[in-house]
């Protein structure tokens, strides 16, 4: 039997035919020579030692565990800022220090390895301030206000993360923690704070404050706001075994991914075209509940969409989706539901020539995956529903 063949057998419920795509990323931890990968700007990530590394400019990133070195997959991520204009340097006169407070600055050596730590020092009755004025802010936007946080010894009671009303209290460890809170602005001028108790001192590192409604890789900054860029990895279907469902064909697409975001509707993965236009494609990924979901989107119409409720999860969906002319399905890891199905399936009639991985068609960041990809395979052909179910199990 030639590889790759439409024709395959099944043993315990597994396909015999192999995937015409078969991307490991977690394990490979490399990038398969067949994918353009694009990222206008530096970006970090979690090396496999713990530290932050920073990649270059169309550098992919490989995730990591910070605690258990776990290696997570390739990193994608959406477009965010960084509005704090020296993330490491709490000495800077851009931030304010109030009531006794002060920086010892380069106190400790910092989350990426280097001698860049800084150590907040409050001295001040009843409680010292260190802040930094933000404006221009977006009234209803929510932010985000981060900052790695350690021990330098000292015992500490009172501190917080504040902004305007919404805190949460530092406890530092002996070992690097990144803490955050979520603000709604309610004006467009914020003062992001670090607000603690008379003779209390720790350790700070990367400071963000990010527009959004989670914390995403750092942004060094260093006298001026920055910008990360969104990650854009793309395949061409010719360089693999692709049936092209505009021209008759079926497949199947497994993948294992994280989203963090928790706003829109995010594809982990999608099949266009060069001259789709902009709402033809076919995806799949997870909705603002976390929901896994699959989606033919045909001339701004969703010919096809299939969620499942039963697997919300914080953690990583393993999904196959199953795409053919009849019938689309969806199977999901730890799902009550068994195998969904929606035979209302259309396609545009223009080749699907690009697999977008962590986007849609028309690569918004409002349907950007913030997580990591572990997986993500294709097979040539529709799998049974047996197929799909074991293969997500």
């Amino acid at each position: 039997m030639p590889l790759f063949s439409p024709d395959f057998v099944s043993i315990d419920g597994y396909p015999e035919i192999e995937p015409s795509l078969k991307l490991d990323f977690a394990n490979a931890r490399a990038l398969d020579p067949r994918i353009t990968f694009t990222r206008a700007s530096t970006a970090t990530y979690v090396g496999a030692n713990g530290l932050i590394k920073t990649a270059g400019e169309d550098e992919p990133r490989f995730d990591h565990d910070p605690t258990t070195g776990e290696s997570l997959g390739l990193l994608i991520e959406e477009s965010r800022t960084n509005l704090i204009p020296h993330s490491q340097e709490l000495n800077a006169a851009t931030w304010n220090k109030y009531f006794g407070s002060s920086i010892s600055a380069n106190y400790a050596v910092a989350p990426d390895g280097t001698q860049t730590a800084d150590r907040i020092i409050f001295d001040g009755s009843p409680s010292g301030q260190v802040t930094h004025n933000l404006s221009g802010l977006t009234i209803g936007q929510q932010y985000v206000f981060s900052a790695w946080v350690k021990s330098d010894g000292s015992s500490n009671s009172g501190c917080s993360l504040y902004v305007n009303g919404t805190s949460i209290q530092i406890i530092p460890t002996s070992e690097w923690q990144r803490i955050y809170v979520v603000r709604t602005a309610a004006g467009t001028n914020e003062n992001p704070l670090f607000l603690c108790g008379a003779a209390n001192s720790f350790l700070v590192w990367g400071v963000q404050y990010e527009a959004g409604s989670f914390p995403t890789s750092y942004i060094p900054t260093s006298g001026s706001t920055a910008t990360r860029e969104k990650d854009l990895p793309t395949i061409e279907t010719s360089s693999i075994d692709f049936h092209d469902f505009s021209q008759g064909g079926e497949g199947t697409l497994l993948c294992e991914f994280r989203n963090d975001d928790s706003n829109g509707s995010d594809i982990a993965v999608s099949f266009s075209g060069d001259t789709h236009n902009g709402a033809t494609f076919v995806g799949l990924g997870s909705d603002t509940n976390n929901n896994q979901f699959v989606r033919n989107r045909v001339n701004t119409t969703n010919t096809v969409l299939i969620g499942d409720t039963s697997a919300t999860t914080t953690g990583y969906h393993l999904v196959a989706f199953g795409i053919g002319q009849s019938r689309s399905t969806i199977a999901v890891r730890n799902s009550t539901n068994g195998v969904q199905e929606d035979t209302s399936v259309s396609y545009d009639t223009t080749p699907y020539t690009k697999i977008i991985i962590g986007c849609d068609q028309i690569f918004t960041d409002n349907n950007t995956i913030s997580g990591t990809i572990k997986k993500l395979f294709y097979y040539p052909t529709l799998l049974s529903d047996t197929q799909l179910q074991t293969l997500t199990q």
